[in-house]
C-alpha cells in the first residue's frame, strides 16, 4: 500500500482503536504508529480483512500489556525482561506482559520490527542566533528556531506530510526531538524534517537520526536506546558536508546585518520603531520578521497571571499587553548604568537521568517535567529581580513599556538570557537554587532520580557583566567559556565527593570600554594572578572561582551585609588596591584600615575572613589569605569577589 492509501485507510479505521487508548498519550502513539506499519505492509484488497482477521481485537488486548510494561518500567530501573516478581495489581508476572508484546511483534510484522525511534537535534544553534549583531534579529532566530521545534514540525511534517497524529512525538523543546514513526517511513520522516528547516530557515539545519526498534525495547528500555541513538546523532552531526551556502560574487552588495550573504530587499521595520531602511539578505529579513516573539510573550503572560504577587510586583500596575521587547541591548542596560549581564546555565549530567528513563512515559514527564521548570525558574527570577521600563514615547504599536531582558534560548535544560546588570547575580543564584529544588518538589523528575544512587542534580551557571556596547556574540563566546570552566570543576567535584557534590558559578565583571582579545582563562589570570618579587615561587590569586553553590550564596550575603552597613566607595577601592600588593603588605594595610572603619563593616569582615565555608579542612588561613594544602606557594582570598558583587546587587 503506498504512503497516500495507508494515510487515507489511517484517517477511516482511527475509530477502531482511538477509544482503546483515547486517555493514555504513550500507549496512543504505539497502538497508532502499529496500525499505520500494518496498513503500509498491506495490499489495499487486503484491508476489509482487518476485522476477520481479529486485527483490532489484537490491538485491544494488547493495550492492557503495553500500559502495564509502561508503568513497570516506571517502578522499576531494570529491564522488565530482568524481572521475574508478581505485581501486587493481578498477579501477572511482568515477564509474560512484556513476552506477550514480542509475540504479537513477530506475528504480525515477522522479525522486522514495526516501529522505529526518531531522534532529531538542530545543528549549531547559537552559530545562527548570533550570525547578526542586534536584538531584533537574535530575537527573532530564536523565536524562528522555538516555532518550529515546538510547532511547525509537528503541524506541518506529522500532520500535513503524513497525517500522522502528533502524540507520535514524544518530547519536543530546546531545538531536540523524540518521535516514534512506522519503520516503512522512518527515511521519508528523516528527510523530511531535515528539508523542511533550511526550507523555513535558509541557514538552519538539524540532523535526523532514525532506526527500528523491537516493541518490547520501546515500552520498557527506552532510555538506553536514546542514548544510543544520540551517540549516532553526534557522529553523524560531525560527518555532515552539506551546509547551506550563498555565494558572494564582486558586483553584490552584503547584507547589512550579518554582512555574510548577498542583499536583495529593501526592509523598513515599523514595528520597532526603527525609522533606517536596511538593505538585507532573505535569511536576516526572516530573523526580523519573527522579531516579537510570540511563544515567550505568551509564556510569560500565563505564568504572572497565574502568580498575582510577582504580576503586581513586575507590571507595577501597567496593563501587561502595554508592555512589549526592547530594540537593542542600551535598552537594557538602561536601568543599570549602561551594563548589562548575559547568564547561561545548563543542567548537570541530564543524560545520566536521562538514560534511566526506560519507558515512553517516563521520557514523556521528565521532558515536560524539566521543560516547565526551566521556565518556571526564568520567569520567576525575572518578575522578582526586573520589572518593566517605560519607553521615552510612546510606540507606533501603542506599547508603552518594555521587558528589560532577552531570552535567548530556553528549553530542555538549557538556558540564556541577558538581563541589567544589577541584580543578574542574584538572578543567577535564584535560578540555581530553585532549579536544585526541583528534585524535591517536581514529581516528574523527583520520580526517576530517586532510582539513582549518588545522581548529582544541579545546573551549573556563567555569567558575564560587561557594558552593553560589546558585540553580542562576544558576549556569548565568553559566558560559553565560564560555562565550561563551571562544568569541568562541577565534574571534578563529582568525582571526588559523589554525595556532596553541587553545582558551580564561574562569573566575570569587565569595567573597561575596551573589548579583552584574550580567552577567559587568560584573562583572569592577567586580573587576578598576583606574582611575588620578593618571593617568586610565591603566587597569590585575588578570587577564588568557580564556586560551588553553597560558597557563591555566602559570597552575595556578605556583599549585601557590607553594603546594608554602609561601607564607603573609597574604603572598598583601597581595601581592593591594597590586595594588588605583595601578600605581607596587604595583609598589613587590610588590618590597619579594619581598625580605621565603623565598627559594624568591621564585624562583617570578620565574619567573613573565619567562615567556614571558606575555610576547608584541607586550606591553612593566613589572614586574609588561605593557604592550600596541596600546594603551600598558592595563596587565595575571596574578597575581591566581594567587593565586585557589591557594585552590583539588586537594589534593595
Amino acid at each position: 500500500m503506498t504512503v497516500s492509501e495507508a494515510r487515507a485507510t489511517f484517517d477511516d479505521t482511527k475509530p477502531h482503536f482511538d477509544v482503546l487508548c483515547s486517555e493514555n498519550t504513550c500507549v496512543y502513539s504505539i497502538v497508532s504508529a502499529l496500525h499505520f506499519e500494518r496498513l503500509l505492509r498491506m495490499d489495499v484488497a487486503e484491508v476489509d480483512t482487518l476485522e476477520d482477521t481479529g486485527w483490532y481485537k489484537q490491538l485491544n488486548a494488547l493495550v492492557p500489556a503495553m500500559s502495564f510494561a509502561l508503568d513497570s518500567s516506571q517502578r522499576n530501573s531494570k529491564s522488565a525482561l530482568m524481572s521475574t516478581r508478581q505485581t501486587k495489581e493481578g498477579g501477572e508476572d511482568e515477564t509474560a506482559r512484556t513476552e506477550q508484546l514480542a509475540q504479537f511483534e513477530k506475528k504480525h510484522f515477522g522479525v522486522s520490527p514495526p516501529l522505529a525511534l526518531c531522534v532529531a537535534d538542530t545543528d549549531r544553534v547559537h552559530e545562527y542566533v548570533f550570525e547578526a549583531a542586534r536584538i531584533p534579529e537574535v530575537r527573532g532566530a530564536s523565536a524562528l528556531l522555538e516555532r518550529l521545534n515546538e510547532t511547525e514540525i509537528a503541524c506541518n511534517v506529522f500532520i500535513e506530510q503524513f497525517s500522522a497524529p502528533e502524540q507520535w512525538i514524544i518530547y519536543r523543546g530546546g531545538g531536540s526531538l523524540l518521535a516514534i514513526v512506522p519503520a516503512s517511513l522512518q527515511k521519508s520522516f528523516q528527510d523530511a524534517i531535515e528539508e523542511y528547516y533550511p526550507k523555513r530557515t535558509l541557514t538552519a539545519t538539524i540532523t535526523v537520526v532514525t532506526g527500528p526498534v523491537p516493541l518490547k525495547e520501546i515500552c520498557t528500555n527506552l532510555g538506553n536506546w536514546v542514548d544510543k541513538f544520540s551517540y549516532y546523532l553526534d557522529i553523524r552531526k560531525r560527518q555532515k558536508l552539506n551546509v547551506p551556502h550563498f555565494q558572494m560574487l564582486p558586483y553584490v552588495e552584503q547584507c547589512q546585518l550579518c554582512g555574510i550573504r548577498p542583499a536583495y530587499k529593501h526592509y523598513s521595520s515599523e514595528e520597532t520603531d526603527v525609522s533606517e531602511k536596511l538593505f538585507v539578505c532573505d535569511a536576516c529579513l526572516r530573523k526580523r520578521q519573527a522579531w516579537d516573539k510570540p511563544e515567550v510573550t505568551e509564556w510569560l503572560k500565563k505564568y504572572l497571571n497565574e502568580h498575582d504577587s510577582l504580576k503586581e510586583l513586575y507590571t507595577q500596575g501597567v496593563d501587561i499587553d502595554k508592555i512589549t521587547w526592547c530594540n537593542d541591548l542600551s535598552e537594557i542596560g538602561r536601568t543599570s548604568n549602561g551594563y548589562i549581564a548575559m547568564i547561561y546555565g545548563d543542567g548537570d549530567d541530564i543524560g545520566k537521568v536521562r538514560k534511566q528513563l526506560n519507558s515512553l512515559k517516563g521520557f514523556s514527564e521528565f521532558a515536560e517535567g524539566l521543560k516547565e521548570t526551566t521556565r518556571h525558574i526564568v520567569f520567576h527570577n525575572l518578575a522578582t529581580y526586573t520589572n518593566r521600563v517605560p519607553f521615552s514615547q510612546r510606540r507606533r504599536d501603542g506599547s508603552t513599556h518594555y521587558h528589560p531582558f532577552e531570552t535567548i534560548t530556553l528549553g530542555g535544560d538549557d538556558l540564556c538570557i541577558i538581563v541589567p546588570a544589577q541584580g543578574a547575580m542574584e538572578i543567577a543564584a535564584g535560578m540555581m537554587r530553585e532549579f536544585a529544588q526541583a528534585a524535591k518538589t517536581e514529581p516528574r523528575i523527583q520520580k526517576p532520580l530517586q532510582r539513582l544512587k549518588h545522581q548529582h542534580w544541579g545546573m551549573s551557571v556563567g555569567a558575564l557583566i560587561c557594558p552593553d556596547h560589546f558585540p553580542i556574540y562576544y558576549i556569548y563566546e565568553l559566558v560559553q567559556e565560564l560555562l565550561k570552566s563551571a562544568k569541568q570543576r562541577m565534574r571534578k567535584a563529582v568525582w571526588k565527593e559523589p554525595d556532596a557534590s553541587e553545582s558551580y558559578i564561574n562569573f566575570l565583571i569587565l569595567k573597561g570600554s575596551a573589548i579583552p582579545r584574550t580567552a577567559i582563562k587568560d584573562l583572569t589570570k592577567d586580573l587576578y594572578e598576583i606574582h611575588s618579587y620578593s618571593m617568586p615561587e610565591e603566587k597569590q590569586f585575588l578570587t577564588e572561582r568557580p564556586y560551588p553553590f553553597s560558597k557563591f550564596e555566602k559570597l552575595l550575603q556578605y556583599a549585601r551585609r557590607l553594603r546594608q552597613e554602609g561601607l564607603l566607595p573609597t574604603q572598598l577601592h583601597a581595601i581592593a588596591r591594597a590586595l594588588y600588593e605583595e601578600r605581607e603588605q596587604a595583609t598589613f594595610d587590610l588590618m590597619m584600615r579594619l581598625q580605621r572603619m565603623p565598627q559594624a563593616c568591621a564585624h562583617v569582615f570578620r565574619e567573613l575572613f573565619f567562615d567556614e565555608t571558606f575555610l576547608p579542612g584541607n586550606q591553612r588561613y593566613l589572614f586574609p589569605w588561605r593557604q592550600d594544602a596541596d600546594n603551600q606557594n598558592k595563596f587565595s582570598t575571596v574578597l575581591l569577589d566581594v567587593f565586585e558583587l557589591m557594585e552590583f546587587l539588586h537594589h534593595l
